[in-house]
């Protein structure tokens, strides 16, 4: 009798023993006949998982880290359901998931998700190694931001959007290789990486969006998406090691501060369809001593006028063959030009380009110019002659100016300081 009861003690533990051994992320082994697991269906080892219910069956959703203490977790590909008696595939990392859970440190994604939610895996300090299987379509907002210990990402072969910050100041990271035909990046995307040094299949990316990679400080080159129309703000900005780039066609806008603080910047190539640029695109970067040129202190490069130094007064006559006038071009000299000549070549007169020219008294555009920026000649107090060299299908906000206004040089002077303050002119 008493070995019977120490017989039926000892297998009561170890019955209770089981669950313990079991591998943290790893879905237990079926104990019934149709395939169920041990722990509840959406909960398997420890991981926290919802089920989604759609009208044809439905998916898991990983919710979060749950119980589980592993530093190396493995994500189910499926989950059993109990209730439906089935397994269902897991398809989503849902936002925060694993959200500051410093002690992860590798995660196995399955070759069934298709979202990493926002914020799933911001600030796992110590996470050093994951994988983007190919059936993710979409990484959410910053949702690797601050893992530090990252050295390399692949990205999947679906990955068609990364989403703002998802990657931002992963400090650790150095190599990051692109393995999607096409992806499109939000604002900020690897922002702060300041150990990005190579970006394997770059060319994949269609989207320059804002700060997508500012301060990668060790980033010594990018190629171009051939789709690609717009450079942002602050894009490349700090970039300090980057030597050269070679902008497409395809571009037409390259936006405020865009290349700022690029030291080592020496040589640019402009496409042939910029628009629109600012004049501050390149500050603090080599190309005004390595590239372009400067003629009687304007600046031009390609078939682009970026800017005018403090020196340039008097009458300023713009180089044939000019296409564009960058934004705020001559901001620095907006007290010492009186006279400004634009030829037939010039298409796009920036925003602001002569903004507060406050001794600019006479104008003559060409008959290429089909767009003039808002503010191009706003406090222009004594501009008093603008002789256009065509005057018909001018508009304002889709209203027709008036020929006959713009035929007078005095007329036009007063139209263009009025109608031009707030509003950009284009030509039809």
């Amino acid at each position: 009798m008493k070995r019977t009861l120490k017989f039926l003690t000892l297998l009561f533990f170890v019955i209770l023993a089981i669950p313990l051994f079991t591998a943290c992320g790893k879905t237990p082994p079926p104990n019934n006949e149709d395939g169920g697991s041990n722990p509840p269906p959406a909960t398997p080892a420890g991981l926290t998982y919802d089920f989604i219910t759609e009208d044809e069956g439905g998916y898991y959703a990983l919710v979060s880290i749950g119980d589980c203490t592993d530093k190396n977790i493995v994500i189910e590909s499926s989950v059993f359901n109990k209730e439906l008696n089935e397994h269902f595939p897991v398809k989503s990392i849902l936002g925060e998931a694993f959200y500051q859970c410093t002690t992860v440190e590798t995660v196995t994604i399955p070759n069934s998700i298709e979202l990493i939610g926002n914020f799933s895996f911001k600030d796992c300090t110590n996470l050093t190694s994951i994988n983007i299987p190919d059936s993710v379509e979409t990484i959410g907002i910053c949702a690797f931001e601050y893992c530090e210990k990252l050295t390399n990402i692949t990205i999947g072969q679906s990955v068609r959007k990364i989403e703002s910050s998802a990657f931002s100041n992963c400090t650790g990271l150095k190599t990051l290789t692109i393995t999607s035909p096409t992806v499109s990046i939000e604002y900020g995307a690897f922002s702060g990486c300041s150990n990005l040094e190579t970006i394997v299949g770059c060319e994949a990316i269609t989207t320059i969006p804002e700060y997508a990679f500012c301060g990668c400080n060790k980033l010594q080159s990018f190629t171009f998406n051939n789709s690609i129309t717009t450079i942002g703000n602050h894009a490349f900005s700090g970039c300090t090691t980057l030597e050269s780039i070679e902008i497409p066609n395809s571009v037409n806008t390259i936006e405020v501060n865009a290349f700022y603080d690029c030291f080592e910047l020496k040589y640019v190539s402009l496409g042939n369809s910029i628009k629109n640029i600012a004049s501050n695109a390149f500050n603090y970067s080599d190309i005004f001593d390595y590239v372009g040129e400067w003629e009687n202190n304007v600046y031009y490069l390609d078939n682009c006028l970026i800017t005018a130094n403090e020196d340039t007064s008097g009458v300023v006559t713009i180089k044939e063959g000019t296409k564009c006038i960058a934004n705020n071009a001559f901001l620095y000299c907006s007290n010492k030009i009186t006279e400004v000549i634009i030829p037939d070549s010039v298409k796009y007169i920036g925003e602001g380009a002569f903004l507060d020219c406050s001794e600019l008294t006479n104008v003559e555009i060409g008959s290429g110019v089909i767009y003039i920026g808002e503010k191009a000649f706003k406090d222009c107090d004594k501009l008093e002659t603008v002789v256009f060299e065509i005057t018909e299908t001018w508009k304002v906000n889709n209203v027709d100016i008036d020929k006959g206004s713009l035929s007078n040089s005095e007329s036009a002077a007063d139209q263009l300081l009025i109608l031009n303050a707030d509003h950009a002119w284009k030509r039809v």
